[in-house]
């Protein structure tokens, strides 16, 4: 042995945070525009809020309807294997058409509770800085459909507000940045 049986032993590394807190962003996005995911992880469970958020005008029907889109979740997480997780979200969401027809202006409301899956992908490295996309689902729960007024119509919009709002819709975060506290 060539080390003197006086040196000092090396210091010990610290081990890691067992409950780390954290975010990330979903950089790309879609069907939603916004995309913030806030997260409490401890070991390999994580679990927090979700919110999805489509501002309005963005999405065009026709000349004359616009679509908005808004989720928030109460989510959960479990890493099977350390970058790759699968998780549950339960929720309320909230889609809305606006159109204007024969000079009035129409609003179809969509809203109710949702289960979402996911699965995904979210590198953590030692500095905090985290990377990672994900693909899921979201199943309305018994979704209510209101208009006002209700005395005009417009197919385009209810049909709009209908499909974000009561049927299974896929999502998609290509790339996702965030930080958690190393």
């Amino acid at each position: 042995d060539a080390t003197p049986k006086d040196a000092p032993a090396p210091p010990a590394e610290e081990p890691p945070r067992a409950l780390r807190f954290g975010g990330d962003l979903g950089v790309v996005s879609l069907p939603r525009l916004v995309s913030v995911d806030l997260l409490v992880r401890y070991k390999d469970f994580a679990g927090g809020l979700a919110f999805e958020y489509l501002p309005p005008g963005i999405v065009k029907f026709g000349d004359k309807t616009t679509l908005s889109w808004m989720q928030l979740a109460a989510q959960a997480r479990y890493f099977v294997w350390k970058p790759i997780f699968v998780g549950a979200l339960v929720g309320y969401q909230y889609s809305r058409a606006d159109s204007e027809k024969f000079g009035s202006e129409i609003d179809y409301l969509s809203q109710g509770l949702f289960v979402g899956l996911r699965a995904g992908v979210l590198f953590t490295l030692k500095n905090g800085l985290a990377l990672g996309g994900d693909l899921g689902v979201t199943v309305p729960i018994a979704p209510s459909l209101s208009q006002k007024p209700e005395d005009v119509d417009d197919s385009n919009a209810r049909k709009a507000a209908r499909t974000f709002g009561e049927f299974v819709m896929p999502e998609v975060s290509l790339f996702r940045v965030g930080f958690f506290r190393p």
